[in-house]
C-alpha cells in the first residue's frame, strides 16, 4: 500500500493529551534532529521522525528502525533509526523497494540502473550487491512487496513469463534459484499491466506468500495465501481467494490477513499453517467500507494488532472483542512493528512510536 497522507490524532483511548509528542524532528537525508527527554503523557504517540519524503517501508530488530523514502528514484535515502529515537543514520542513497533485516544485515531491493539485492551492517560499513534480482518485470506496478531472510538466504516474490515467482538468493551471494512459479495460464498474471507485489514471510521451515493480484483479466485485487518449504517444492495453497487482501503476518501456527477493503464485508482472518478452513478473527459490517479498511497488522504474542478506522487496535488471535489501543492515524500506513516496549509505524512523512501500557 502507497501512503496517501493524513493527520496524527492527538488524544488517546487510555488518556488524554493534547499534542504528538517530538521525539525527533524533521528533515531530509542529513538533517539535523533534536532530541527530547520522552513523551508529555506516557499513552502519546511520539513522532520519532518527520522527514520531506514519503516512507515506502518499515522493518525493525531489537534495537533499531529501518525504512526507505518513496520516491524519486534518483534521490532516495534508506535509513536507520534507534527504536527510542535520535539522529538517523544513512543506510543507503538510493531507491529501496523492500527492506529486509537478519543476522546483522539490512537486506534492500533496490534500482541502480537495474534491480539488485544489497546487504549493509545494521552498525554501519560498506554496502556489497548480492545478487541481480531477476523478478523484474516492466509490467509490473508493485515489483517485489515484503521480502524476508533465513539463517541462508533473502526471499522475495516476483514475476517472470511463466508467471508469479517465490525466489531465493544466499545472503553471501550466488545465484538466485526459483523456488515456486504461477502456473503459466493462469486467471492472472504479469501480463495483466496492473498486477501487485507479492508478500513472502518465514515462519520456521515454511514460506508463508500472499499473491496479489488485479487487471483488466481478473478484476478486483485478489489474493491467495499460499504455503512452501523454504528450500523450494511443491505449493500447497491455503486460502484460494482473498478478495482485496491489506494486511498480512505469521506466526508459528497460523497466517492472518485483513481482506475486503473497499467493501461491505472488511474482515481479519486466520488460517493454520497445517491448513483448514478459514477462521473469521474480526468482522466488520460498515456503510463505509473504504474507512474501515483494515491497515497493517502484526502478532502479537496471544493477540494480533491492527490498525483500523484511525484507531490501533487488538484481539485475541483467536476471536473475541478488540479492543482499542489508542486513536491514531495508522489505517494508511504500509507496516506495523510491535514489540516488548511499543507500536511503530511509518505514517506519510513520519515515523511513530506508541509506549504500550499493557502487557
Amino acid at each position: 500500500m502507497i501512503l496517501r497522507g493524513g493527520t496524527v490524532a492527538a488524544c488517546m483511548a487510555f488518556a488524554s493529551c493534547q499534542s504528538t509528542v517530538e521525539v525527533g524532528g524533521t528533515g531530509g537525508a542529513g538533517a539535523g534532529l533534536s532530541s527530547a527527554a520522552g513523551p508529555a503523557c506516557p499513552s502519546c504517540p511520539e513522532m520519532l521522525w518527520n522527514g520531506s519524503r514519503q516512507i515506502a517501508h518499515l522493518v525493525a530488530d531489537n534495537d533499531n528502525l529501518y525504512w526507505a523514502e518513496y520516491l524519486p528514484v534518483d534521490d532516495s535515502h534508506v535509513y536507520r533509526m534507534s527504536k527510542t529515537g535520535g539522529q538517523p543514520v544513512v543506510m543507503g542513497a538510493y531507491y529501496a523497494e523492500a527492506l529486509a533485516v537478519g543476522g546483522g544485515y539490512l537486506y534492500t531491493d533496490h534500482y541502480d540502473k537495474w534491480w539488485k539485492i544489497t546487504k549493509v551492517p545494521v552498525a554501519g560499513g560498506a554496502s556489497q550487491d548480492i545478487g541481480d534480482d531477476p523478478g523484474w518485470h516492466p509490467d509490473s506496478v508493485g515489483k517485489v512487496g515484503h521480502f524476508s531472510v533465513t539463517s541462508t538466504s533473502v526471499v522475495f516474490g516476483g514475476s517472470q513469463p511463466c508467471g508469479w515467482t517465490v525466489n531465493s538468493l544466499p545472503t553471501g551471494g550466488g545465484p538466485t534459484k526459483q523456488l515456486w512459479c504461477e502456473p503459466a495460464g493462469s486467471k492472472c498474471g504479469p501480463q495483466d499491466p496492473i498486477a501487485s507485489p507479492t508478500d513472502v514471510l518465514v515462519s520456521g521451515p515454511s514460506l508463508v506468500v500472499l499473491t496479489r493480484l488485479s487487471g483488466p483479466s481478473c478484476g478486483p485485487t485478489t489474493g491467495r495465501v499460499l504455503t512452501l518449504p523454504t528450500w523450494g517444492g511443491s505449493a500447497t495453497t491455503l486460502v484460494m481467494e482473498v478478495s482485496a487482501p491489506t494486511g498480512f503476518s505469521v506466526d508459528s501456527s497460523a497466517v492472518y490477513y485483513a481482506a475486503g477493503c473497499n467493501t461491505n464485508a472488511v474482515v481479519l482472518a486466520r488460517v493454520a499453517l497445517a491448513g483448514g478452513m478459514p477462521e473469521t478473527v474480526v468482522s466488520v459490517t460498515s456503510s463505509s467500507p473504504l474507512l474501515d479498511c483494515i491497515g497493517p497488522i502484526a502478532v502479537d504474542g496471544d493477540f494480533v494488532v491492527y490498525g483500523q478506522a484511525s484507531a490501533l487496535w487488538r484481539v485475541h488471535k483467536t476471536g473475541g472483542t478488540p479492543a482499542k489501543i489508542a486513536d491514531v492515524s495508522i489505517r494508511d500506513a504500509d507496516d506495523l512493528v510491535v514489540d516488548g516496549n511499543g507500536y511503530y509505524w511509518n505514517h506519510d512523512t513520519r515515523i511513530m512510536r506508541l509506549a504500550k501500557l499493557h502487557p
